[in-house]
């Protein structure tokens, strides 16, 4: 396993254009600088000459130094101005939805972003299958066709999931008390899906203000096409495509069943198949999202700006790399920000196994992060100090399982009638 990591804020550009610019004005100053002292040095040279002195020391020629950083200068200022064009372009496609024209160097710049996102994973993947050259090329053109169609990164634009809510069932597993997670590794190993845990909802509510929740939702847990686990790969197809999915509707139900009304604040963290809920919970959910925490999540969304979204992903992880590199901009509140790390250098038959994929491979990265010093991770840490505030009152959490039903009674999210829930949920409710 690495442990190198890099941070940023958006995925093509990770550049403090504000810093680019305060470099080249240094370095036009000392390009100035270098003017003042080779006229200075000529005159001195030229007194001496006049004089018949020798001269006190060699005269070295600053011209060309200066020529060559006013050059350097001049470079930083319009890398900068490609910098912005690029973000301004990314801001108009994912803000508003259509295209923005670009200068030949930002578009090239975009394009090489583009067509890097997939070599880590497409030399891990090629790697670990090198004698089979038929697999080698069907992976070569699935990741070609990822990168193609588009549907991993979410525009603000998009409209919300299409199709109804298949009917399901959720039940309360366990109810307990509840400590306020402190880092990204205490998300990452609260994220369900042990024992029949699908979602984990935490809520604190202390004196004299509004409760905050913390939702927490597993990710894929059968492969198989249709399950009675709605966490199975039709619902990951679905959600994939933009479409309601059983596991969506076991979300809401669950945050239903747990008291969480519309406009109450609310933090989310998934992995897998949970990211992709927790992104489309934040685009179109009704309540008042905080932040958004997702662990090698197929898909990023562009969420309005006072929503604060951190991603985590690995290059070499498969599933992470259906979002092809997320957005390219900044995809959430300025302090949003994204982890990722290569998980595993070394092509392996491991691979094809997708180990990296795993929460204990996210858990480990979440450390690093957590251990970094980055300010944005320190600022993120402080946010999630906040919910101590809450802790010194009701601080519960719920655990629930779901399944799908075969009655075919969806439930209607604002319906005003609660949904369905088991005999083993109600149970506990009136215990």
């Amino acid at each position: 396993m690495s442990d190198d990591i890099e941070i940023r804020s958006g995925g093509a550009i990770a550049v403090d254009t504000s810093s680019l610019r305060h470099v080249a004005a240094v370095v036009a100053q000392l390009a100035d600088d270098c003017g003042d002292a080779d006229g200075w040095l000529q005159r001195a040279q030229q007194a001496a000459m006049a004089a018949a002195l020798p001269s006190p020391f060699p005269v070295v020629r600053l011209d060309h130094a200066a020529a060559r950083a006013r050059d350097l200068a001049s470079s930083l200022r319009r890398r900068a101005e490609v910098y912005e064009e690029v973000e301004r372009a990314v801001g108009v496609l994912f803000t508003d939805g259509r295209a923005a024209a670009v200068t030949g160097d930002a578009r090239k710049l975009l394009d090489e972003w583009r067509a890097g996102r997939h070599a880590e994973v497409e030399h891990q993947l090629l790697g670990a299958v090198a004698p089979l050259w038929r697999l080698q090329l069907a992976l070569s053109t699935m990741l070609y066709g990822v990168r193609a169609v588009g549907l991993g990164v979410i525009p603000r634009t998009a409209p919300p999931l299409a199709g109804d809510a298949p009917p399901v069932e959720v039940s309360e597993l366990s109810r307990g008390p509840a400590t306020p997670p402190a880092s990204l590794r205490d998300l990452a190993s609260r994220i369900p899906g042990a024992d029949g845990s699908r979602v984990r909802i935490e809520t604190y509510a202390g004196s004299g203000r509004d409760p905050h929740h913390v939702v927490y939702i597993a990710g894929t847990q059968s492969w198989e096409p249709v399950t009675d686990d709605p966490w199975d790969m039709t619902s990951n197809l679905q959600l994939y495509a933009r479409r309601m999915s059983a596991s969506y509707a076991a979300v809401e139900q669950a945050l239903f069943e747990a008291g969480v009304r519309e406009g109450d604040a609310v933090h989310i963290v998934g992995h897998s198949q949970g990211g992709m809920l927790a992104t489309h919970l934040a685009r179109q959910g009704a309540y008042d999202v905080r932040s958004l925490v997702t662990f090698a999540s197929p898909v990023q969304a562009e969420l309005p700006e006072d929503v604060l979204q951190v991603t985590l992903r690995h290059a070499d992880d498969a599933v992470a790399a259906l979002a092809a590199g997320g957005s390219p901009a900044v995809a959430g509140s300025p302090g949003s920000f994204i982890v990722e790390r290569v998980a595993d250098p070394r092509p392996r038959p491991g691979d094809l196994r997708m180990e990296v994929h795993q929460m204990d491979a996210y858990l480990g990265t979440a450390k690093l992060a957590d251990e970094s010093g980055d300010p944005r991770v320190g600022e993120f840490h402080r946010r999630l100090g906040a919910l101590s505030a809450g802790a010194a009152g009701a601080a519960t959490a719920v655990v629930y399982g779901a399944r799908r039903e075969t009655v075919s009674r969806p439930f209607a999210p604002g319906s005003g009638r609660s949904p369905r829930v088991s005999a083993a949920s109600s149970a506990a409710g009136a215990g």
